[in-house]
């Protein structure tokens, strides 16, 4: 796939720009959905970088992902005008019944650091589903400008705070609201601290998470996703796992 274009928008952080086959352009468009990269100058498989998909525009099929190099996978993505790509992936997300079930109700979308960019399909659900969305992005990680645009253009409002010195302000919105779904997009720490919020307000509200395991083949084989949940060992990179069962056996 060629490189549309590639800008700088942070420390080491890069919007990438990819044009993409017609044919998978609306799948890439779902919550969770993500791609393998890799380097054009690379042929082995090893190479493959998971990615989670930021923004797709489907009138001219380019992809927008963003990439902080950090390793060999992803250091030599950005060195040449084309880039092997592989997808579309879709479990990048735990909680997609839920999300996709989710109608006409408030909902809060709770994010921090880099997890924010695979917020934006989240909200597009969402708000295509009628609800109403409060994004909250903590001020002391990384904010990025064209995320926030973003979700500012879909019609979404967006607070900008610090999550921990703002928690009771954000309880008492999922409480004083009737909240039905909050998506936390974090670390799992993060994620888990976010869970105990949401619980202490209404444990009914329906929690989704990103898939933050490690993932490497993405379809089930090499084994590099599996996790022990209750003495049952599960592939996550194919299997749909409830946000709070998993973040309470970490």
């Amino acid at each position: 796939c060629n490189i549309v274009d590639v800008d700088e928008i942070g420390e080491s952080i890069f919007l990438v720009r990819i044009e993409v086959p017609k044919s998978i352009a609306k799948d890439l468009s779902s919550p969770g959905a993500y791609v393998m990269l890799k380097s054009k100058d690379k042929l082995s498989a090893i190479f493959n970088a998971p990615i989670s998909v930021m923004d797709m525009d489907l009138e001219n099929n380019i992809l927008e992902v963003i990439i902080k190099p950090r390793g060999i996978k992803t250091k030599s993505i950005m060195d040449h005008k084309e880039v092997w790509l592989k997808g579309p992936y879709f479990n990048g997300v735990f909680g997609i019944r839920d999300l996709n079930f989710q109608h006409e109700s408030n909902t809060a979308v709770i994010l921090y650091g880099l997890s924010q960019v695979n917020s934006i399909n989240i909200i597009k659900k969402l708000l295509d589903n009628k609800n109403k969305v409060e994004v909250f992005l903590h001020s002391k990680s990384v904010v990025l400008d064209e995320v926030v645009e973003k979700i500012m253009s879909l019609g979404a409002n967006i607070h900008i705070v610090d999550i921990d010195e703002d928690r009771e302000f954000i309880k008492d919105y999922l409480i004083r609201d009737n909240v039905g779904l909050v998506y936390s997009g974090g670390h799992n720490s993060f994620n888990k601290k976010i869970m105990n919020m949401v619980d202490e307000a209404n444990k009914d509200i329906r929690l989704v998470i990103p898939n933050n395991n490690l993932i490497c083949c993405g379809e089930g084989i090499c084994g590099a996703c599996t996790v022990n949940l209750n003495g049952q060992r599960v592939k996550s990179c194919k299997s749909q796992i409830d946000s709070r069962t998993f973040l309470k056996s970490l």
